[in-house]
Formats: C-alpha cells, structure tokens, sequence
C-alpha cells in the first residue's frame, strides 16, 4: 500500500511539502502541486488524516503522557482524562492518553511520528525523566504537573505545594498527640516523594519519631510493610501518601481487629475519593479536575503562540478532611 513516504520520493519533495500541497495548509507553487497529486494518482494515494496533519503538527490532538514504566492506573488519571477531553472539546481538539511508556517508546512515537499529536501533558515527573528533554528537542509545546528536580527558566507546569502540605499534615498529627508515625511514602524515583523528604527535614516538631517507607499503591505493598513494622504499639499514627494506600491500611487493620480512630490514627496526604472510608478518613484531598482544566489552559496559550517570556507555575490548594480516623 503506498504512503506518503512513497510520493515524497517519486515526487522528489519533502514529506510536509507532500502535506501541505494536499492540506492547502501552507503555500506550495502551483508546478510542485501538481506533480505531487500526478503522482498520487499514478500510486493511488489517498491523503489520510494523519498525513496531511501531523506534518504540519495541526492536528488538534493533545497526548497525555501519565507515569512512566508503571503498570498501575491510578484513580486520579480518570479525572484528568475526562477534565482534559471536555476542556479540548470546547475548542474542538481531542486528547489521546499515553499509558506507562519508556523514554525510548516515547523517542520512538515521536520520532516516527506514531503519536499525532500537537503537544503534550506530562504528569508525575521522575527525579530522573527525560519526557521534557525529549519534547523540547521535537520542538513540541509541553505542560507539566509536578515538579521537576531541575526546573527549567521556561517551564510551565501546574502543581500542588506539597512542601507545605506535608508540613501542615505532620504538624497536625503532632498538635493531636502523635509522637511516633509511620510514614508510608510512594517511591523513591519520584519526585513528589523527594519534595515530602525536604519538607520533613525542616519539621519543626521535638519528639517525633518518623518511621519512612518508600513502598508501590498496592495491597502487597502495603500489607508487607505493615506486617513487617506495625508491631507492639510501635506507632501510634499512619500517614499516608495516597488515599489508595489508606484503603489498604484500613483492610489490614480490619483484619487484624486495629480500631482505626482509637488503637491507630490514619491521615492521607493526598487522593481523590475519599467515599466508603468507616471511620471517615482524614486528610488533604486533591482537585484533579481543576488540576487539569489549568493544565490544558497553560498548554493552548503555548499551542496558540502567545508571548511567554518567562515560565509559569500554578499552585492549586489541596482541601484539608477533617474525619474520624484520628485519635482524640
């Protein structure tokens, strides 16, 4: 089946010259016109959408690229994806989702141009991600949520403070009475994690004892860490890192007959559901609606070429619950 690579070469053009002589796109003399469709008629080429398009990177499509090398979909991403479709709608573009990609998968959509897409939203950045690197020498508009380790003069990216976030956490199970607390962390390779670190070195609350793990949002996970560490009254608090986890501690402490809110307190430092938690769980809720309808607003100023001089953050507050799963 011929493609557009096939005309470019009878024709002895450009692939985008190939484009945009069959968009009508961007000027192509008359001569060079038609010796491009001469061609197509001569191969039965038809022009696809994705030719005529992707070429001249005018194709309405925004790629959403979520944790890299994770296989596990995490609740939140469902917000962002419908946040990012109905905003995209309202100006007829589309979003396509990239699901746990390498760096490598992702050179490689890119460089053959099997994502079509016209800029992107990268989400949950590594200590160590190239993601950036690799659109910005594609030339392709980007937003980030998060933060990098590193951040660049012209980065635009939507996040939560999550220096003060941790902080008012902790010193809250502190003002309650708690002196020992397990932390269960996400892993080390993000940079979220790393963020929460710096922010517990400048606690500033005498006597506690913080007990760190660094562990995945599954049950396994969890379970092993509690079974290894929750012993003897060793902790008097768990906080942890994602409303996920705390459905897991709820379980384990269900099974091992552990009174959430009276033996133990549980508090999230983040999540997006906080239904079917009994006792009502405690902590900071995060909105990933608004998250991503500000994500999409930083990446179409910079898709529509207005003038950025300089990068730009927005930091949208997380919600404190206050619930039953704390210790009076």
């Amino acid at each position: 089946m011929a493609n557009i690579n096939d005309v470019a070469k009878i024709a002895g053009v450009s692939k985008s010259t190939v484009s945009y002589a069959l968009s009508g796109k961007k000027y192509v003399s008359p001569e060079i016109k038609e010796r491009v469709k001469k061609v197509c008629d001569e191969i039965d080429y038809t022009a696809s959408f994705f030719a005529s398009n992707i070429l001249s990177n005018n194709t309405n499509i925004i790629g959403l690229f979520f944790e890299p090398e994770n296989n596990r979909f995490h609740s939140f991403y469902n917000d962002l994806i419908e946040t990012c479709m109905l905003e995209l709608a309202k100006r007829k573009m589309y979003v396509i989702p990239y699901f746990g990609l390498t760096s490598s998968e992702i050179e490689k959509l890119l460089k053959t141009a099997a994502a079509p897409i016209m800029g992107a939203i990268i989400v949950t950045p590594k200590i160590i991600d190239n993601r950036m690197q690799l659109f910005g020498k594609e030339k392709l508009p980007f937003v980030l949520i998060g933060e990098p380790e590193k951040r660049p003069e012209k980065l635009f990216n939507v996040d939560i403070d999550n220096h003060e976030l941790t902080q008012k956490i902790f010193n809250h199970a502190f003002d309650t009475g708690h002196r020992k607390i397990l932390f269960l962390n996400s892993t080390k390779e993000l940079m979220i994690s790393k963020q929460r670190l710096n922010a517990l070195e400048s606690l500033n609350c005498k006597d506690l004892k913080i007990t760190i793990r660094h562990i995945k949002s599954t049950k396994d996970s969890v379970f092993k860490v509690l079974e290894e560490d929750f012993k003897d009254d060793q902790f008097d608090c768990i906080v942890v890192s994602s409303s996920t986890k705390a459905r897991y501690v709820y379980e384990f402490c269900n099974q091992k007959n552990i009174e959430i809110g009276k033996d133990i307190s549980v508090i999230t430092l983040g999540g997006d559901n906080f239904y079917g938690f009994s006792p009502a769980l405690t902590g900071a809720k995060q909105d990933y609606f608004k998250i991503g309808k500000k994500a999409v607003g930083l990446l179409l100023k910079l898709i529509e070429g207005q003038p950025q001089n300089y990068g730009e953050q927005i930091l949208i507050e997380s919600d404190f619950i206050e619930g039953e799963s704390v210790k009076k």
